[in-house]
């Protein structure tokens, strides 16, 4: 005999997990700010740097520091015998982190702690507000609460990385989409565009996008456009073009030094920064990186002498193929195409010579949550997969966890596209 639900007791149960997540949340960030002073934040530092120097309207990817500059501008890890630095930020980020370069190195640490949390939240609300029926918000929750106490998260938090940025604007693109508001494709361009400034790898989703015939493209191309073009003015207006062409180069340049696997000795490290240690201690915050690269995994575990060109080229071929198989898929709806287009995102990073580690799953937030909201809808073997990447998740022990992770959520989402109406 079925029971019919109550709508009451969804809304209660819904409240006391929602606030069971609250609290955990404000723990968490309690936690982190507490303990800024154990935190090493060694990749926030060269943004720290680049973001003043670029105030100092100098160059923030090939400036070397010495002896006679302030020590404010000194980045204690970057590398001796190349002529770039440790900066890899685009100059839309240093320049959104202006208003931050004033403070201490400490303080500065506390506010990028709180960004942190800031686009974690934003994150889930989109999600939960994207899927409000039971059990979705439930599974949202749930599944926020774990991804807030992964090693990923830690690992973001603690080095000072920004690809929460990514996933935060993902989910702000997944939410607009699925309002029933007429211009609902024209905010999703303007959402891109935010995001492509900030992240310029992020021009693999478009394609997937574009190819979709299940939305409004012309509002999308407008959105897209007119969000590019303002600013893209905004560069000029600042005179910030030259920088940009600085930063390609140096994603160039460290595109051939991780192929070559070039050595790189740092310059003039120190223990002490603005007051904040770089030396190990009982308390501090530190745990080994996991590697999650094809490049790495196939030259140093499998032993095979793969060229950076060869994994180029199986990218290049799969994201050719899925894009031909995506323009011919009639019903793939614009969460559909968008889901296609991050996964292959996602593997063009995967594929890369970059150095890819424990941080860069925190770019797969949204699309895990996404998941998650769609459980229900999900057949045995995605549940299984989703259910798997969230127990590898915590099972650091296991050979390569989070990399089978990965995995487990590619898989999960293969298994969601392929399906008819399932997005």
């Amino acid at each position: 005999m079925n029971l019919p639900r109550r709508p009451g007791m969804h809304k209660t149960g819904l409240a006391l997990l929602f606030l069971l997540f609250t609290v955990l949340f404000g723990l968490r960030l309690h936690h982190d700010l507490v303990r800024v002073d154990d935190a090493f934040f060694i990749d926030l530092r060269n943004r720290i740097t680049g973001t003043r120097l670029l105030k100092m309207d100098t160059t923030p990817y090939f400036f070397k520091w010495n002896m006679s500059y302030p020590i404010t501008l000194y980045d204690p890890f970057d590398r001796c015998h190349i002529k770039n630095n440790m900066t890899t930020a685009p100059p839309s980020l240093l320049l959104l982190m202006e208003p931050l370069a004033p403070l201490s190195f400490t303080d500065f640490c506390k506010w990028w702690i709180v960004l942190h949390y800031l686009a974690f939240l934003i994150m889930t609300l989109a999600i939960l507000y994207c899927f409000r029926g039971p059990p979705a918000p439930y599974l949202v929750l749930i599944a926020a609460s774990l991804l807030l106490l992964s090693d990923p998260w830690r690992d973001t938090v603690y080095k000072g990385q920004s690809h929460f940025i990514f996933a935060a604007l993902v989910a702000c693109i997944f939410l607009v989409a699925s309002r029933r508001n007429q211009y609902r494709f024209l905010y999703a361009g303007l959402i891109t565009a935010l995001l492509l400034w900030l992240r310029p790898n992020a021009l693999l989703l478009v394609p997937f996008v574009l190819v979709c015939r299940n939305m409004n493209r012309k509002q999308f191309i407008m959105g897209l456009g007119s969000g590019l073009l303002s600013l893209g003015m905004l560069t000029l207006a600042l005179g910030h073009q030259q920088y940009w062409f600085e930063f390609y180069e140096t994603c160039r340049l460290w595109l051939q030094h991780s192929a070559n696997e070039t050595p790189m000795p740092m310059c003039h490290f120190t223990h002490t920064v603005e007051g904040k240690t770089f030396k190990r201690g009982p308390t501090t915050l530190y745990w080994q990186s996991e590697t999650t690269d094809l490049f790495r995994l196939i030259r140093n575990q499998l032993h095979i002498n793969i060229k950076a060109v060869h994994l180029s080229l199986i990218f290049i071929l799969t994201y050719v193929s899925t894009l031909v198989i995506s323009y011919k898929r009639t019903v793939l709806s614009f969460t559909g195409a968008l889901l296609t287009g991050i996964l292959l995102y996602w593997f063009s990073e995967m594929t890369s010579p970059i150095l890819r580690t424990t941080y860069y799953y925190v770019e797969m937030f949204a699309v895990v949550l996404f998941l998650a909201a769609n459980t229900g809808r999900m057949p045995v073997a995605g549940k299984l997969l989703l259910l798997a990447s969230f127990t590898l998740l915590f099972f650091s022990s296991f050979p390569m966890n989070l990399m089978f992770s990965e995995w487990c959520i590619i898989g999960c989402a293969i298994i969601m596209l392929s399906r008819k109406h399932s997005l």
